[in-house]
């Protein structure tokens, strides 16, 4: 690669102390002149590296957002992050418009970026009239790995996302997403969209809203997605997935978790849990929460088309509403499109069909779904290296980690006012949302333990309410829910004085869902992870980290008890334990 900038030109921003006393071979910069640069600045203030040439050996280093604003200036080069940073301030940038894309359609990203599991925080962008939005905007034959971009705020036209806008043979791997996303058309929390490419070990909680199509990772995929998990709400008008919007790729070994929404009642629409419109490959997936929309819609996939579509392997268990063309599973298949191997909740779902049932999918209820039975009637799935089942659980991906505890639900016969209410578990709360066929006048909810004394009410005014098409959605949260037995009451009203009541028994897995950790040396303890990042930091598991930890790790680094679970240690993020994430520790613990 080529690289046209200079230690003296890239523009890494010093802190405002140093404004007016520029560095040995920095390069002043008058922004009156380059009003596009962020932020908007004093004419004095100066840019300069911190590190780095921008080769693979030597990549640029990048500690503030300014850093992120100067991979503008050299699209072919490599970086690195060095730190966390902060990115709020962007909100502020370019009279509001927030953070500029890196790259754009004529000249894309062709670099590489290591976040080195650093964190961006709070980046904001609000470009509505703008598309190919995204902290970079177009990337072509690139990667992005090791990042969290965590609280971020996007808004563009079309294709846009939160990291990636269009990605062409493209690599996203091991990033995390938080926030929320909203456009035009072809919007995704993660990718808008993939043209080939792979879109790896990704975890994404997000909002995604539009008008067009909206996917909880990707927009439209082209490329190949594995070892994902999503969770949230996914809202669009025409198709909308869990997972992607449209899949004409591959996706594998994926888990949902949201709930999706179909808004409008076009005949050209599809509304799925993990995949809205398929025309690709589906396998080893699993969809939960709860699917709504008009035509089109199903629990794992709203319409599959073409002998390329292709949906193995996979189960549902989001509750399903809709009003043509509406199954567990898959709502609609086409053109020798095929279901194999697949399978459906029958009670959390609400529905007692899909596309291909008993041909490829199989109907079963919650107590065939969950635990030890599943390996009995799930016989599709791969349980010797792919899936894993616990007690009271639904099997879950090998090594693609989802929500701390599954939740399974028991449910009933229809009632009056068609009222029904579904739960999902979203960062530790059980998220309740109760439908019906009527406006509710009043609703009332109890959620009360079954081993312990707890016991708490919500009532009609502290939901949140939606309405698609006949069917009016309540959703409010139970924070912090513990694992255990619950009962949940519900009654409810409309207008009219027509009373309905549902009684609910849920199950909020127990500890034994949670990974398995082995004690290192001598300590009683397991270890621990103290921040939920998936690394076991806490060595000695006395619930801090400490140099101690550091020690014990370096003692017993090529210990069984290391080295048999040593996934657990990767400090570094970079799929290898050595060494070097013993050192990486003591820098966390200093």
């Amino acid at each position: 690669m080529g690289h046209k900038l200079t230690q003296s030109t890239v523009a890494l921003l010093l802190c405002g102390l140093m404004a007016t006393a520029p560095i040995a071979g920095a390069t002043t910069v008058d922004h009156e002149e380059q009003p596009t640069r962020q932020p908007a600045l004093e004419s004095t203030e100066t840019f300069a590296i911190q590190s780095g040439n921008g080769t693979e050996v030597n990549p640029y280093v990048i500690t503030n957002a300014s850093g992120l604003a100067a991979i503008r200036d050299d699209l072919d080069a490599h970086y690195v992050l060095d730190s966390d940073i902060d990115a709020t301030e962007t909100a502020t940038w370019n009279n509001g418009s927030g953070f500029e894309p890196v790259g754009t359609f004529g000249t894309p990203f062709t670099g590489t970026i290591d976040g080195e599991n650093h964190t961006i925080e709070g980046l904001t962008i609000d470009r509505p009239s703008t598309s190919g939005v995204a902290l970079v905007g177009y990337a072509s034959e690139s990667s992005i790995t090791n990042l969290r971009l965590t609280d971020a705020t996007i808004t563009g036209d079309f294709t846009t996302a939160a990291l990636v806008g269009s990605a062409t043979d493209t690599v996203v791997r091991e990033v995390t997403i938080t926030g929320s996303v909203s456009g035009s058309g072809t919007v995704a929390g993660v990718v808008a969209s993939t043209d080939g490419g792979t879109v790896e070990d990704v975890h994404a909680t997000v909002t995604v809203e539009s008008p067009g199509s909206a996917g909880g990772l990707v927009g439209e995929n082209e490329g190949t997605v594995s070892d994902v998990v999503v969770s949230g709400r996914i809202t669009g008008g025409t198709y909308v997935g869990g997972i992607a919007a449209q899949n004409p790729g591959t996706i594998e070994r994926a888990a949902v978790n949201a709930t999706v929404v179909g808004t409008t009642d076009d005949t050209s629409v599809a509304t799925g849990g993990l995949v809205g419109y398929n025309s690709g490959n589906i396998t080893a997936t699993h969809a939960h929460g709860r699917v709504s929309g008009t035509n089109y819609v199903g629990g794992l996939v709203g319409s599959s088309n073409y002998e390329s579509g292709v949906v193995a392997n996979s189960y549902a268990t989001a509750n399903v509403t809709g009003e043509e063309t509406v199954g567990g599973l898959v709502g609609g298949l086409y053109y020798g499109s095929s279901v194999t191997g697949s399978y459906w909740n029958e009670q959390t779902s609400g529905q007692a069909t899909a596309a291909a049932a008993g041909n490829g999918s199989v109907g079963l209820s919650t107590a065939e779904m969950t635990g030890e039975a599943a390996t009995t009637n799930l016989t599709a799935l791969d349980f010797d290296e792919t899936w894993q089942v616990a007690s009271g659980a639904y099997p879950d991906l090998v090594g693609v980690r989802g929500d701390e505890y599954p939740v399974s639900t028991e449910t009933d016969e229809p009632t009056p006012l068609g009222l029904n209410a579904t739960t999902e578990l979203v960062d530790g709360d059980l998220v309740l949302t109760v439908t019906a066929n009527e406006s509710l006048d009043s609703l009332e909810a109890v959620l009360a333990s079954s081993s312990t004394v707890y016991q708490e009410t919500i009532t009609l005014d502290a939901f949140s309410k939606t309405q698609n098409g006949s069917t009016h959605a309540y959703t409010t949260r139970y924070i912090d829910t513990a694992a255990g037995e619950y009962t949940l009451d519900v009654s409810a009203s409309d207008d009219t004085g027509t009373q309905a009541t549902l009684d609910r028994s849920l199950t909020v897995g127990d500890e034994s869902t949670a990974p398995t950790v082995d004690p290192v040396g001598d300590f009683e303890s397991p270890p621990t992870d103290p921040d939920g990042d998936g690394v076991y930091e806490d060595v000695n598991g006395d619930g801090t980290v400490t140099v101690t930890d550091v020690q014990a790790l370096f003692t017993h680094r090529d210990s069984e008890a290391v080295t048999e679970q040593s996934e657990r240690f990767d400090v570094t993020g970079n799929g290898v334990f050595n060494i070097v994430d013993v050192q990486r520790l003591f820098y966390t613990t200093t």
